[in-house]
């Protein structure tokens, strides 16, 4: 970068080389008084190119100075092929890539290296906020150099104000690559946050749905604190004194974090607290870091910290500690270490501090932190009053600590002053801890306040509560005020209320009004309804949003027109998009079409995602291969650890297949306790199969009379082998008379038994009126029998095309008694060919009921 420097700080500002990157060195000036900063004023693009950039400007952490340098050499990371590859990829077609690590694990720098390489030429867009990533954007697409987005510590950008899934989907379509690093602590954050709101439904809340949309959207990469052996040992190999101190103690820090001084800041303050040492200082640190943990992220004044270190150094001894002066205190904890950082840093606001980011991080990983004492809560309530940001700050960082009361406190506050947004949070409150009541409260006060986002909320928890009726009241409250996701869930109840003309009404208004989730319900509609050109770019669109589920519905509707490729695609982009359960479409599809291997790998791959089911259906699976019982059986074992119902009823029968009948009625009976009514008529025939008749019939007979039509045909046989004809034929009739064909046959067989020629040969044609084959091979013979060779002739012809091959035998002798030889003969090859077809092994198929036409 070109640039005339007009000015500089106390006359100690200068121009250098940081790595690749031209830097102006602010140290001096930064760590002095604040009051001789002068603006420094540049003249040059706004916008630098990837090899022009400062590194330290864009986040990259200051290490010690060494050779006029606070930049050292940089070590490959294992994951530098994979963060290489991806943001390539990013580069050349646009796209999200998200380095996740802890604080100092080296995410920025990692990154920039990666872009140096990959993209020196590209313009480097690196906003300061979300306003400034709003106004960046239009440079971003139409400048005539290709631009790279840089958004280092990425919670900071996600949002309705800043980067949502539309525009992060705008950015991938133009072809900007945008890199992005968080640390842990915000991502795992923001995945709780987005869990709770999947666990409550609260798809209103548009922050979480955004953030949920572009974590979804972006491709992860998680870089590790601690350094890999083959990382300490690239990093022996290069010559600079701090790398090779700081390898050191690779094996206890992560060789980035120690370079940015963390571990020693970490360690000089908890040494501090002795006598001779800066005790006073070390409370100043602690009260600093519990008033972040308290909400206060950017700046404390001196005056509070003084105050609230008091606790501190009391508790730790007092005055027995012969504590430094006040003055020296604030020197020593805001004093420069190793030419790098201090314990206490300037804040946003003259004359304020905040705590070190690692010193905070550390105390928040640590499993033994103490809670944060009342007297940090009351001063933080103190500074904020009146700063209604401030005080949803620290309400929000009470309620993710299990603080309930001071949470509870504000926004009772906020609420009271008029706040919608109090009240809507205080609902959320009663809502998460299971207090409906009071959260419907909190939540209608807040729509009286004006919160379509709250009257959402109510529709949600209503919904939940299987109050349809309300919920949908209350979206259309939202819905008539403009919520485009309250107009997105009006459609979904008047799809579920069968109102599809209506729903699709609603889906196409939230639509146009931008809400995301609704392209993917009304392309789901539009599938039901046979419209699939347009349900199909709808669902598409949904994915490249970063709808994943749409993804998994999309492959459902190819699969229902046989494109297995399209379906294929379909959920492996679901998986890609933060979807595991499209692992086990996969499988199951591989299953059906025979690619067993890949079946396999799947249901394999859903077991370790732990999609719900997958170890049960992978038992399942393997339960088709006789070789591999055993290893089912296992399967479902573990899968019936979980108190799956219908694990237990395949785990009954795997061990009826592996001749274990007596376990396999244990479990047959807990998968019908557990609700698994499927498992009676199975339990049943296990029962008939031991031998064990009389206690069969009372299952047949439950099943009978809830009008189950193959019970009512199952326990007809059982009457029947037991002689009892009347009570077979009244129950076999039942089930004719609902349709079942091969009932019909049994009602025939009956009348024979009767010699009711004429009942017999009416139930047979009713049975092949219906469509049930052996009725054409009885009516054969019974034609035959009577001399009426034509009509036999017909049935048995009848009855071989619907895979009856054995007549083939008496087509050939009826043919032969007429004197028809040559056609005879042609029968008698077919009763060669059908004994083939008989003998060539497999599984015989079960009892399959056809339905006869009423």
């Amino acid at each position: 970068m070109n640039f005339e420097l007009e000015s500089h700080a106390n006359d100690h500002g200068r121009a250098y080389q940081q790595g690749l990157g031209q830097q102006f060195n602010f140290e001096n000036a930064y760590f002095a008084g604040q009051e001789h900063l002068l603006p420094q004023i540049f003249k040059g693009p706004i916008d630098p190119l990837v090899r022009e950039s400062d590194p330290l400007e864009i986040g990259v952490h200051r290490a010690p100075m060494a050779r006029g340098n606070a930049v050292p050499p940089y070590v490959a990371r294992d994951v530098d092929l994979e963060i290489t590859s991806r943001v390539n990829s990013a580069v050349k077609h646009g796209g999200l890539v998200l380095i996740v690590g802890d604080s100092t694990a080296g995410k920025s720098r990692s990154a920039y290296e990666t872009i140096l390489r990959v993209a020196p030429d590209h313009r480097l867009v690196a906003p300061y906020d979300r306003d400034q990533l709003r106004s960046s954007l239009v440079s971003l697409i139409s400048g005539s150099n290709p631009a790279l987005l840089w958004l280092d510590d990425m919670e900071r950008y996600i949002g309705p104000n800043g980067l949502t899934p539309r525009i992060a989907s705008h950015l991938r379509a133009a072809g900007i690559a945008v890199i992005g690093t968080i640390r842990t602590e915000h991502y795992r954050a923001l995945a709780a946050l987005v869990g709770l709101r999947a666990r409550n439904d609260s798809r209103g809340h548009n922050e979480l749905v955004s953030a949920e949309h572009v974590l979804n959207l972006a491709d992860t990469v998680f870089l590790e604190r601690r350094w890999t052996p083959g990382e300490l040992e690239r990093a022996n190999r290069v010559e600079d004194p701090r790398v090779a101190d700081a390898v050191t103690h690779g094996r206890t820090y992560g060789v980035a974090e120690y370079l940015a001084a963390g571990p020693m800041l970490y360690g000089e303050w908890q040494m501090a607290w002795r006598v001779g040492g800066n005790p006073r200082g070390a409370a100043l640190v602690a009260a600093a870091v519990d008033c972040h943990r308290a909400g206060l992220h950017d700046s404390v004044d001196i005056e509070t910290l003084c105050i609230v270190s008091k606790p501190y150094l009391e508790e730790a001894g007092g005055a027995v500690l012969r504590p430094e002066t006040i003055e020296d205190a604030i020197t020593w904890a805001s004093h420069r270490r190793y030419g790098v950082t201090s314990m206490l840093l300037p804040g946003k606001r003259p004359g304020t501090y905040r705590a070190f980011d690692y010193l905070v991080d550390n105390v928040m990983r640590s499993t033994d932190a103490k809670p944060v004492p009342g007297y940090v809560w009351e001063a933080a309530l103190k500074v904020s009053d009146g700063d209604i940001m401030r005080m949803h700050e620290i309400a929000a960082a009470a309620q993710s600590q299990g603080n309930f009361d001071i949470a509870k406190e504000v926004w009772e506050g906020q609420a009271s002053a008029g706040f919608g947004s109090g009240a809507h949070n205080l609902g959320l409150l009663h809502l998460r801890a299971g207090r409906n009541d009071e959260a419907e409260h909190w939540l209608q006060s807040a729509v009286e306040l004006g919160s379509l986002a709250s009257a959402t909320e109510l529709g949600h928890m209503l919904e939940d509560s299987a109050r349809l009726n309300e919920a949908a009241s209350w979206y259309e409250k939202a819905a008539a005020g403009g919520n485009a996701h309250a107009m997105y869930h009006v459609g979904w109840i008047r799809r579920n209320k069968g109102d599809n003309q209506e729903a699709e009404q609603w889906f196409r208004r939230a639509i146009e009004k931008n809400e995301e989730a609704a392209s993917s319900g009304l392309g789901e509609l539009l599938i039901e309804s046979g419209r699939f050109e347009e349900a199909e770019s709808l669902l598409r669109s949904a994915g490249d949003d970063g709808d994943a589920y749409a993804m998994i519905h999309l492959g459902i509707a190819f699969i229902s027109q046989e494109r297995i490729k399209d379906a294929e695609e379909a959920w492996l982009k679901a998986l890609e998009l933060g979807a595991p359960e499209a692992a086990l479409n996969l499988a199951e599809m591989n299953s059906k079409i025979g690619r067993k291997a890949d079946a396999e790998k799947w249901f394999r791959k859903a077991i370790s995602e732990n999609v719900s089911g997958a170890t049960r259906q992978l038992g399942v699976f393997l339960t088709k291969d006789r070789r591999r019982w055993a290893e089912a059986e296992k399967l479902l074992r573990e899968a019936s650890t979980r108190q799956d119902p219908y694990a237990y009823a395949n785990l009954a029968e795997v061990l009826m297949l592996r001749q274990r009948k007596d376990e396999a009625e244990a479990w047959f009976r807990k998968a019908i306790e557990g609700g698994i009514k499927r498992v009676v008529p199975r339990f049943a025939q296990a029962l008939e199969e031991m031998g064990r008749i009389e206690e069969a019939i009372p299952l047949w007979q439950q099943l009978v009379d809830e009008g189950d039509e193959e019970a009512t045909f199952a326990l007809a046989k059982v009457k029947k082998g037991q002689g009892a004809l009347d009570e077979a034929m009244r129950l076999f009739r039942v089930a004719a008379d609902a349709g079942d064909t091969a009932a019909a046959c049994e009602v025939a067989r009956l009348h024979y038994l009767q010699r009711n020629s004429a009942g017999y040969e009416k139930w047979l044609k009713i049975s092949l009126e219906g469509g049930h084959g052996h009725a054409a091979c009885l009516l054969g013979y019974l034609y035959s029998s009577r001399g009426e060779f034509e009509a036999a002739e017909g049935f048995w012809t009848r009855a071989y095309k619907g895979g009856h091959f054995h007549v083939a035998a008496e087509l050939a002798t009826l043919l032969v008694r007429q004197g028809r030889g040559d056609e005879a003969a042609t029968w008698l090859r077919r009763v060669n060919s059908g004994n083939r077809a008989r003998s060539g092994g497999g599984r015989q198929p079960g009892r399959k009921t056809s339905r006869r036409k009423k």
